[in-house]
């Protein structure tokens, strides 16, 4: 006789394939990315979930980052080799905007203002 599966079974098992899901749409390039910094990217995947990840470092420490409570709809469980797919093309993403002269213009425009902000305040 076959034994009835747990609710918290059906639960994980239903959380591993929907983690599988995303982790597939971050292999195949299928999400948009709203936010990058050295430190984090965060993107959006079916234009509604929002995960980030912590690109710093390397491909060992790719993971997950919470940035917020909306910045990760749910921790994905990545294998080493999708670590080391995933990190370098996330990574691209902040070298690519490094490189974008609009956003250096616009970092150095938010430098000015803030350097002239801390100089009046006579400090």
């Amino acid at each position: 006789m076959k034994k009835a599966i747990s609710e918290i079974e059906q639960i994980e098992i239903s959380r591993k394939i929907l983690q599988g899901i995303f982790i597939q749409k971050l292999l195949t390039d299928e999400f948009k990315v709203t936010r990058v910094s050295q430190y984090t990217i965060s993107v959006l995947i079916f234009d509604k979930y929002m995960f980030s990840f912590w690109i710093a470092s390397n491909a060992e420490n790719f993971r997950g980052y919470n940035l917020s409570e909306e910045t990760n709809f749910m921790n994905l469980d990545l294998y080493q080799h999708e670590k080391e797919i995933l990190y370098p093309k996330m990574r691209e993403y902040y070298i690519d905007n490094t490189k974008n002269p609009e956003e250096i213009a616009k970092r150095r425009a938010e430098f000015e203002k803030l350097k002239l902000e801390f100089e009046n305040t006579g400090l």
